[in-house]
């Protein structure tokens, strides 16, 4: 009872430790599936004729998590501060690299007086190119996972509670339902572990 308590209180200490990281981490990956179509929206958008404040509204209007980052934007330029200067403020304090890139090449263009779209769109086909290697990195590394779960998760329990009781039959040591559960706690534990795994390992691209 006492390593239970033990052990249940370091998992939680460690989990309130890494809440902040985690909450970060979710928000990157929410941000990294939608920024392709949010950068494309706001390419289609300035080729049209646009004007990139306008741009930036109507990209706070539409859904999903890149919205209420324009959002943010759009309410810092409407309270006095320079559009390049809420457009790096935006960059500075955002988990998504990818965001980052898309925000830099506008930032650039507008203090360079560069074309924005054509900078935007070299760097929406570069984030293109990025998340399909991340695909086929996902498809090798879901290989190896799956045959770790195989031998973890399948064979291993298996095997291992097959010559347990063989053992214990030619010993005559008698089998408990506390070696059972804990047994039966095991696999739950690789089980759970495989879907965290599989899960944290997966791209975050919007197809």
């Amino acid at each position: 009872m006492v390593l239970s308590l033990f052990v249940t209180f370091v998992l939680v200490f460690l989990f309130t430790l890494n809440s902040p990281k985690s909450a970060i981490r979710k928000r990157e990956r929410d941000i990294d599936k939608e920024v392709l179509f949010a950068g494309r929206y706001i390419l289609v958008k300035m080729e049209s004729g646009t004007p990139l404040l306008n741009t930036l509204e109507d990209a706070s209007k539409t859904y999903g998590v890149s919205a209420k980052y324009f959002g943010e934007i759009v309410d810092e330029i409407n309270t006095g501060v320079p559009m390049e200067i809420a457009l790096e403020n935006a960059r500075t304090y955002n988990s998504s690299a990818k965001f980052k890139k898309v925000l830099w090449q506008i930032v650039t263009a507008l203090k360079t007086g560069t074309e924005v779209t054509s900078v935007l769109k070299s760097t929406l086909k570069s984030i293109a190119s990025e998340q399909a290697i991340e695909i086929k990195v996902y498809g090798k590394k879901l290989n190896s996972l799956m045959l770790f779960y195989m031998v973890v998760a399948c064979v291993a329990p298996s095997l291992g509670l097959t010559m347990l009781i063989i053992i214990s039959g030619f010993l005559n040591l008698d089998i408990s339902n506390t070696v059972l559960y804990m047994i039966l706690f095991f696999m739950a534990v690789i089980q759970l572990a495989f879907l965290v795994m599989v899960k944290s390992a997966r791209p975050m691209v919007d197809i």
